[in-house]
């Protein structure tokens, strides 16, 4: 589709199934999230495009292709998970890990957006690029982001394999019996885990954007990505305060 205003995660996907209608209802916050964020995505495509069409500079057009790319990946793989696909979200969320970094690099300069275009510029160095230009400012922030990015990764790595791991999200075991679950299952958890990871690796996505593109994309958009962000980061804590009291009340 042309990238247009108004979108919403409605735009990407379809509710037609009962597991996917469950998840809409059960995922309320985390769907909402989702909507700032792709709104936030679709509206700074428009101005980068046109950009595009008079003088394009290399990191214009490298960021255009990513931007392109990253909502593909940020929207299937809310997709999957919301139709309770999510042995196949996982494979899509290292991708959508991936292009965050590459878009900070590519967005940064003509020479990072040459040497990607030439499959010169891997995501890991893109990332160290990234954090090394948080840190010249904020240290800690820089040292904190770094390693929930690395755990979340390493997370994503084990689990994109096709291993046992994925047997769970396949087959419901009960009794000494294995039923298979064929396109897709009920299960509120691990769509929220989805949407979590999913939501991270668009944050890290537009905060690329919102670095080298502010002037571009106006002071607007820029109140609307800091007012998702504050969504976003609410969400994650309340969800980080729930998770250690179910884990309390576990253990006692």
């Amino acid at each position: 589709m042309v990238a247009e205003t108004s979108a919403s995660l409605r735009t990407f996907i379809e509710l037609n199934s009962e597991t996917s209608k469950k998840h809409r209802i059960w995922m309320k916050e985390g769907w909402a999230i989702g909507d700032m964020f792709v709104s936030l995505h679709v509206d700074a495509l428009k101005p980068i495009s046109r950009r595009t069409m008079d003088d394009p500079t290399d990191s214009d057009l490298g960021l255009v292709q990513l931007s392109c790319h990253g909502l593909n990946l940020y929207t299937s793989t809310l997709d999957l998970a919301v139709h309770g696909k999510f042995d196949v979200a996982l494979h899509l969320l290292r991708a959508l890990f991936d292009c965050g970094p590459l878009v900070y690099a590519v967005a940064k300069s003509d020479e990072l957006a040459q040497r990607f275009d030439r499959e010169k510029l891997k995501a890991s160095e893109a990332r160290r690029l990234q954090i090394a230009d948080i840190g010249a400012h904020e240290q800690d922030l820089a040292a904190g982001l770094n390693n929930q990015w690395l755990r979340e990764y390493e997370s994503l790595n084990t689990a994109t394999h096709v291993n046992p791991v994925h047997a769970e999200k396949l087959l419901h075991v009960r009794e000494g019996k294995a039923t298979p679950w064929v396109g897709g299952r009920d299960d509120v958890d691990e769509c929220r885990k989805v949407f979590e990871a999913a939501h991270m690796g668009e944050f890290w996505h537009l905060s690329g954007v919102n670095n080298f593109r502010r002037e571009l994309l106006g002071e607007q958009w820029g109140e609307r990505f800091r007012d998702a962000t504050k969504h976003f980061k609410d969400w994650m804590n309340k969800l980080r305060k729930k998770d250690k009291a179910n884990k309390k009340d576990q253990q006692s």
